[in-house]
């Protein structure tokens, strides 16, 4: 399997998006080519967010949404995880590969030491969104996840150990990911007793409009709140 490494300190380069600080730095892990990170906002003492872009890449669309969920008190980490695999078809290698590099991004981002690590999140959109849920599914993965329009993998889906409280949205229109795998996502998760939260945009196909994605990105908001306010309650 694959096995965790350090972290490149190395900065890329330093910029600022809309007065946010914004850097990028590389990541590598064991068997897996490196990937790039960037980075929005710079405290330490904030919830982890992890945002995976669709396969067109970390365009101006996800930096937008790392910026949005970096105002709403989140330290960001957008990483570049095709770079991990071979390509970006999705492939069981390639997931194999992608799962391992937002693994190490996870683990080398949590900035606690010594202590009870501050809640760790993901934001995946499409194929984004099946990486989210693959790792998910393995039992190791963050305190919660919220999935755009996207499937659980085949390969993950009848190997399901585990998933951390989910939120599931997704268009009925959708013909690139139809629908039927957010609801059989769905039930997967509520035959197996775990948190699962759906809804469904009438209207919607692949993407939302922008209304539709103000409405998502608010229920995201909602939902991260009741896991961070859970991680930060005191031990009993």
């Amino acid at each position: 399997m694959f096995k965790r490494t350090s972290l490149f300190i190395a900065i890329a380069a330093t910029l600022f998006s809309s007065s946010l600080h914004h850097e990028i730095a590389r990541v590598t892990v064991e068997n897996v080519h490196p990937v790039h990170c960037e980075r929005f906002g710079s405290a330490t003492n904030l919830p982890l967010l992890i945002l995976l872009h669709g396969v067109s890449g970390p365009s101006s669309f996800y930096r937008e949404q790392a910026d949005f969920f970096a105002r709403h008190g989140f330290r960001v980490v957008l990483p570049h995880y095709l770079e991990g695999g071979h390509g970006p078809n999705a492939t069981d290698e390639n997931y194999d590969a992608w799962v391992a590099a937002v693994r190490e991004v996870m683990y080398e981002s949590d900035s606690a030491k010594g202590g009870r690590p501050p809640a760790t999140v993901i934001v995946g959109y499409s194929l984004g969104a099946s990486v989210a849920l693959a790792l998910g599914s393995q039992g190791q993965g963050p305190d919660a996840i919220a999935e755009f329009y996207g499937s659980l993998p085949d390969k993950y889906f009848r190997d399901l150990k585990d998933m951390p409280p989910l939120l599931i949205l997704h268009g009925e229109l959708d013909k690139e990911i139809p629908v039927y795998n957010a609801r059989q996502l769905s039930q997967l998760c509520s035959d197996a007793a775990l948190k699962c939260d759906m809804h469904i945009y009438p209207t919607e196909a692949h993407g939302f409009t922008l209304e539709n994605l103000k409405d998502a990105d608010q229920r995201t908001l909602r939902f991260f709140s009741q896991i961070v306010a859970r991680r930060s309650a005191p031990f009993e």
